[in-house]
């Protein structure tokens, strides 16, 4: 028995090695600390597949390593659209607004993954990093007394 593929077929499924083959590339340079080929990669498979949930993830991961962080961000939140179900893209998304800053933020995706089914003690460490990352920015900020009138 032979199975003969249309075009379109057999397009979709080279697009697909392709984008198999690129992500195991990115992956592999980014193990290896090669971040700017890492990127290349992860590059690739987004022009191809614009909403990959692994690239933009990965993309996010890379970018935050590198000291991007804000550029991180929407490829974060574009991992978690495009499949909620992975943890791990909740858990990036709020570490990195937390790192930035981004309390408030951070803190209403925490909410967001809890409610989304989300459970592991990552996100209770994650929530205790919020919380000492609000103290330190409450403890940053003057205080207005009557010594500093």
């Amino acid at each position: 028995m032979t199975f003969t593929l249309d075009r379109a077929t057999q397009a979709q499924a080279q697009s697909l090695l392709k984008v198999s083959q690129a992500l195991n590339k990115g992956l592999k340079a980014h193990n290896a600390g090669e971040m700017v080929e890492a990127l290349n990669f992860y590059e690739n498979v987004l022009e191809l597949e614009p909403a990959h949930p692994d690239a933009n993830h990965n993309v996010g991961v890379v970018l935050l390593d590198i000291g991007q962080g804000s550029e991180a961000l929407s490829f974060f939140k574009n991992a978690l659209e495009a499949d909620p179900e992975i943890e791990q893209y909740w858990l990036s998304y709020i570490d990195a607004l937390n790192k930035l800053g981004m309390v408030e933020d951070a803190e209403i995706v925490l909410n967001s993954a809890k409610r989304a089914g989300a459970t592991s003690k990552h996100l209770d460490t994650l929530e205790l990093s919020i919380n000492a990352t609000k103290k330190n920015i409450a403890a940053a900020q003057p205080t207005i007394g009557p010594e500093t009138l």
